[in-house]
């Protein structure tokens, strides 16, 4: 798979620069992961596979005729092992893929993430977490339990409309500076406690 490369080391700084402003103000722990893909969906490539597979067979059987029997049951079986590894080369399983299965994958990867790169496992009831899945283009938004229900619900909804205002536009990085500015002026009277450690917030994999 072909990463997008969403961010190049020049907006990487910049936007860290940012989150790190955001901390030091102690208006909220922001974190951004960019991920090149949720799940290798290895259903979907037997689906394509098979799906892809029998298309051909089908073709071939029309066009050809064998003098034994037993070829026309060899003849899919060949072709399926030689689309299998073009069924991954070619992201071929993008034709076979559901939706559900693209929006749970994305969503357990993202839920992952959230306690996976937590710097300090005391800020992560205060953390805002962006998660982006390059391949399947979608991300995912999500909270610690110390936001307040209604700034939650409506800092989503506001993050949600700008990041894929900026996201079908292929404008990354200026999506995600907007986010950081949303996030920045919906939280920076809530007050927290302690110091912060600065340390970096951006997550490619």
């Amino acid at each position: 798979m072909i990463s997008l490369k969403l961010l190049n080391k020049k907006e990487r700084e910049d936007i860290g620069t940012k989150i790190q402003e955001l901390i030091q103000d102690k208006s909220i722990y922001p974190i951004i992961v960019i991920t090149k893909e949720s799940d290798p969906y290895p259903g979907a490539v037997l689906r394509a596979t098979l799906l892809f597979a029998l298309i051909i067979s089908f073709i071939f059987l029309y066009f050809l005729s064998f003098q034994f029997d037993f070829l026309y049951l060899l003849l899919p079986f060949l072709v399926t092992l030689l689309i299998l590894p073009l069924t991954r080369i070619l992201n071929l399983k993008r034709f076979a893929l559901s939706k559900g299965e693209v929006l749970r994958e994305v969503s357990e990867k993202a839920y992952e993430s959230f306690y996976r790169y937590t710097v300090d496992k005391n800020q992560l009831a205060d953390q805002v977490m962006i998660f982006v899945s390059e391949s399947e283009k979608r991300f995912e938004i999500m909270f610690g339990k110390n936001i307040h229900p209604e700034i939650k619900d409506s800092l989503k909804e506001e993050i949600a409309q700008s990041f894929q205002a900026h996201y079908q536009k292929k404008e990354y990085a200026e999506g995600f500076k907007k986010v950081l500015l949303l996030i920045h002026e919906k939280m920076i009277q809530r007050p927290l406690e302690g110091e912060i450690e600065v340390k970096n917030r951006i997550f490619q994999e």
